[in-house]
């Protein structure tokens, strides 16, 4: 009798022991907690404010009306459910006017949660490299305007952050959609009029630089695989 009790006490143990086990097995196996990490992320982005330059005496402002459209890569390692580290690239092509920077950095990010749905904040902070692909001036205040530019004259520090929301979709992969604020320092090139030299053509040739940040909010979708 005392045999036959201690056997079921044992097998009871090793069943119940299976059972833990299995549901915390079932549990986690709904998202990946650590690992290489790989996000792809296309953006949509749209100046803000303003930016800057002297004008004699005096300082003008030009509106920030500068729309990007991006792509990102980052490339990392997930140290736990709630953190991530690594660094990425992304390529932004300003399409009015025509400009493109390379941003690379070192990217941040947090999920508060460990659930399959969590709040996601991150931040990057790089350098962003200027490629050219229209260099002429336009236009700074509409049609008649007497001050001709080139946005974005420089490449500069690059700080970009959003917060949103990652939804897991599979056990390593993952949806992340950020509402998004990127500054991007460059300058703003233009025509200096204590440089003229009479010549009706003096405002289309930019020979000045005014140091700038150019501030842009938007939205940031991802993929995590």
């Amino acid at each position: 009798m005392r045999h036959t009790y201690i056997s079921f006490i044992l097998i009871f143990t090793i069943v119940f022991s299976t059972f833990t086990i299995d549901t915390k097995a079932q549990t986690n196996f709904g998202r990946k907690e650590y690992g290489p990490a790989f996000i792809t992320s296309p953006t949509f982005l749209n100046g803000v404010h303003e930016v800057s330059y002297p004008y004699f005496e005096s300082t003008k402002v030009i509106p920030n009306k500068i729309p990007i459209v991006g792509i990102s890569q980052f490339m990392g390692y997930q140290f736990s459910p709630y953190f991530m580290l690594g660094l990425g690239v992304e390529f932004d092509y300003w399409t009015k006017p025509r400009n493109i920077f390379v941003p690379i950095y070192l990217d941040l990010r947090i999920n508060m949660m460990s659930g399959d749905f969590s709040p996601h904040w991150y931040l990057n902070l790089g350098y962003g490299s200027r490629w050219s692909v229209d260099s002429k001036t336009v236009s700074a205040y509409g049609i008649n305007s007497k001050t001709y530019v080139v946005h974005g004259a420089k490449s500069g520090i690059m700080l970009e952050s959003g917060l949103g929301i990652k939804a897991n979709i599979s056990y390593s992969n993952a949806l992340i959609l950020t509402f998004t604020a990127k500054a991007q320092e460059s300058a703003l090139k233009y025509h200096d009029p204590a440089t003229d030299s009479g010549g009706t053509q003096d405002k289309y040739f930019a020979n000045t630089y005014a140091p700038n940040w150019y501030i842009f909010l938007g939205v940031k979708a991802g993929i995590v695989f």
